[in-house]
């Protein structure tokens, strides 16, 4: 009978099933998780399979894109037999309605697709720990994270998108363009492509005017927890 790394790990290393839709996403993850040598991984696109997986390996933590889970399934009542695996749901969604929608499945992480495999590792291993994470940040309880995405919610946006406000909060906190490339696992190129575009939305033309605008509108708190999240 095939066993897979998840069922061979007798080691103490902590088991983990990836569900994604993008098989080189999935792919790269279990590579950038396996190198380390400090988790066991199991791929698919599937998450039906992931879920029945799940259910008969007991794995430590499974990596569940929404996007491959359907919505007959997405219950507390589907979610509680998931226990004692702790759920990291990857989303395109970090709307208050769908992070508390998500948190009552019984997420225990909550991270957008597009964070970046260094970033979900991090999470990965906060959640494998016995802790919570949500969107690019470990927290203490759900009831804090929400409360911290509500606040994010109600400050004015200048029309940046979810990245352009990070890297304004990265700048904020001193970043060079080289720092927010690595911990955004993005270019330079990239960066100031995103920085141009920032320049024109908020209308200023350097870095010193850009993290004056970031520290008069709040974004310097988001960047302390950029460097938190980061160390």
């Amino acid at each position: 009978m095939y066993l897979s790394s998840v069922e061979r790990a007798l080691d103490g290393r902590p088991r983990i099933i990836v569900a994604t839709e993008h098989t080189l996403f999935g792919d790269g993850l279990r590579t950038l998780l396996k190198s380390s040598r400090r988790f066991a991984v199991v791929t698919t696109r599937d998450g039906i399979e992931a879920f029945e997986r799940t259910l008969e390996l007991k794995p430590d933590v499974l990596v569940l894109d929404l996007a491959v889970f359907p919505e007959s399934l997405r219950s507390p009542a589907v979610a509680s037999s998931l226990a004692p695996t702790a759920l990291v749901a990857l989303t395109t969604d970090l709307s208050l309605s769908s992070v508390q929608l998500i948190l009552e499945l019984g997420a225990r992480a909550v991270i957008l697709k597009d964070a970046g495999a260094g970033l979900l590792v991090r999470a990965i291993r906060t959640v494998a720990a016995g802790e919570y994470w949500v969107d690019r940040e470990p927290v203490p309880d759900f009831r804090q994270a929400l409360q911290r995405l509500a606040a994010r919610k109600r400050q004015p946006t200048f029309g940046l998108t979810h990245r352009e406000s990070e890297i304004v909060a990265a700048v904020a906190a001193a970043y060079t363009n080289k720092d927010i490339a690595q911990l955004f696992d993005i270019s330079e190129t990239t960066v100031k492509h995103h920085l141009t575009n920032i320049f024109d939305k908020v209308g200023v033309s350097t870095r010193l005017e850009l993290a004056m605008f970031a520290v008069s509108h709040g974004f310097q708190s988001d960047g302390a927890a950029l460097l938190t999240s980061t160390h």
